[in-house]
């Protein structure tokens, strides 16, 4: 596990949304990829670029999250709405969630 995060105080109004946006992202990737890897490996990284938060997890595995319930997508596609942000994903080095929202 490879954490990276700054010293950030978030908003009251934006603490819910991340927490659930955190769970759900953290039971996906250990639920449907990193339970199939021998060395699994993750990383986490929260950031403060100018007015912006960006939030990153990465499962590091050759597994691909094809596997994942659309449900589940459903449900970070809303907690980023709420939190007024953007979604991208990757494929390299494993599947990573970008997420990027106002501070």
């Amino acid at each position: 596990l490879d954490i990276q995060i700054e010293d950030i105080l978030f908003k009251g109004e934006k603490i819910v949304p991340l927490s659930m946006l955190l769970h759900e992202l953290l039971t996906n990737a250990i639920k449907h990829t990193l339970a199939q890897e021998e060395r699994p490996r993750l990383s986490i990284s929260f950031a403060k670029q100018n007015s912006e938060i960006v939030f990153s997890l990465c499962d590091h595995s050759a597994n691909t999250m094809d596997i994942l319930p659309k449900k589940g997508f459903q449900l970070i596609d809303i907690f980023v709405s709420q939190l007024k942000g953007k979604k991208e994903t990757h494929l390299e080095n494993g599947f990573q969630t970008v997420i990027t929202f106002p501070y």
